[in-house]
């Protein structure tokens, strides 16, 4: 299957990704603000006209939402505006919008890398099928990316903008519950976002594999060599216990009474 209708389906996912990131980002938020009262900020000029277009962008989104599914608490949720739900939507479209370009540039090449080098490696180690087995088909190709998508950019990137998201909100002074442990929340996020980039790096991206993709005659030949010594080896096994059948096959009967066992008597 081509990348292109395999970055189609990701990037459908990465949306579904996005939508259940706001709700969550916004429960949370709206969770800290509780009956904290709004702080008075003066925003600049630009900033107003964001807001005020994410603010007609939420309501109708409300509105529609009221029709399609008739539930007052979902359109309250939504018409409801504050300056924590456009924190909220602003940081779930940056995470969005690196979904939509960065992490489907990671995918691609990730996909090719492992069809090209999956693809080399097989033919080469075809051979050794039966100690190496290599699968190149595409569905075990988008599987792993997948994976690696999945810790290497989802994971990341919800972890990272749930860190910006406290730190804001520290900001803006919503800290009445949590107070400073807002700070302390948002970094083990940061760092635990950072141990998923290196999971999928340096676990799922190992460089024995990739030298294997890269350079498989030299596996082809490693496995070769060890192949000729297991059949020499076992060569001078066999011919070991065939001399040693031969040689107890030549051995004499052992007496069978105490006479024979006897040396006869000289004649002198």
């Amino acid at each position: 299957m081509s990348t292109f209708l395999l970055s189609i389906r990701l990037r459908f996912c990465y949306l579904t990704y996005s939508f259940i990131t706001y709700w969550i980002y916004l429960a949370i938020s709206q969770t800290i603000r509780g009956s904290h009262t709004e702080p008075q900020i003066v925003l600049p000029e630009s900033f107003r006209m964001v807001d005020t277009t994410i603010n007609y962008m939420l309501w109708g989104f409300s509105l529609g939402s009221y029709k399609a599914f008739n539930t007052p608490i979902l359109s309250n949720l939504l018409g409801y505006r504050d300056q924590l739900t456009t924190v909220s939507f602003f940081i779930t479209f940056l995470i969005t919008l690196y979904w939509q370009t960065i992490a489907i540039n990671n995918m691609r090449d990730f996909y090719n890398v492992n069809k090209v080098g999956k693809g080399r490696a097989s033919r080469a180690l075809f051979q050794h099928r039966d100690v190496i087995n290599i699968d190149p088909s595409w569905q075990s190709q988008w599987s792993s990316t997948k994976v690696y998508c999945f810790y290497h950019d989802v994971v990341s990137a919800f972890l990272f903008g749930f860190a910006a998201l406290l730190v804001i909100l520290y900001a803006l002074g919503h800290h009445n519950i949590f107070g400073s442990m807002l700070l302390v929340f948002a970094g083990v996020s940061a760092i635990i976002g950072g141990f998923s980039v290196s999971y999928a790096n340096n676990h799922l991206c190992s460089e024995e594999v990739r030298e294997m993709y890269e350079r498989p005659e030299t596996y082809n030949n490693a496995l070769s060599v060890a192949k000729r010594d297991i059949i020499e080896q076992r060569s001078m096994q066999q011919a070991k216990e065939q001399i040693e059948k031969e040689r107890k096959r030549n051995m004499p009967l052992p007496p069978e009474s105490d006479q024979q066992r006897r040396h006869p008597r000289k004649p002198y």
